[in-house]
């Protein structure tokens, strides 16, 4: 979630000290939390700056550029890999150990396809709920309307 605006952090302030309301109320008007109001008060009456601190970066991301482009190769030679493929290959290949969602994030990044499952042909035999279905089409109205009345109960 982006930071709240400078300019936005100004106008709750000011609403605050024209009386427009208490912390809670304050809060309701612009739709956030409680704490945020109490700590944009707290940042003017100390005289610090109502500026949005920079992002901290977060975790660098784990593949390099080597490692994307022997994904882009690895992926163009063959495209059907499955995610779990892919890691297995850039474990043997690079010598590098990753998680399938890193994967998946260097694959979107590189604008490229992903396998999401393994598609298996359905086996001629039938499932239980087909068999549930053709069995129940055999039954005789006269058996649907027995188990339809409200006066049926099981004994």
């Amino acid at each position: 979630m982006k930071a709240y605006s400078a300019d936005l952090r100004q106008k709750i302030i000011a609403a605050y000290e024209n009386g427009e309301g208490t912390l809670d109320e304050i809060a309701d008007i612009f739709s956030i939390a409680r704490r945020s109001v109490a700590s944009y008060l707290k940042l003017q009456r100390s005289g610090a700056s109502l500026q949005p601190k920079p992002h901290g970066g977060g975790v660098p991301f784990s593949l390099t550029e080597k490692h994307l482009t022997v994904l882009q190769e690895r992926v163009a030679e063959k495209n059907d890999l499955t995610l779990a493929e892919l890691v297995a290959h850039l474990k043997e290949n690079e010598h590098v150990t990753v998680h399938r969602a890193t994967v998946c994030r260097a694959l979107q990044r590189l604008g490229l396809p992903r396998k999401k499952r393994v598609w298996r042909q359905r086996n001629a035999t039938r499932s239980r709920g087909d068999y549930f279905v053709n069995r129940c089409r055999s039954w005789h109205a006269s058996a649907w309307s027995s188990l339809m009345n409200p006066a049926f109960s099981w004994q």
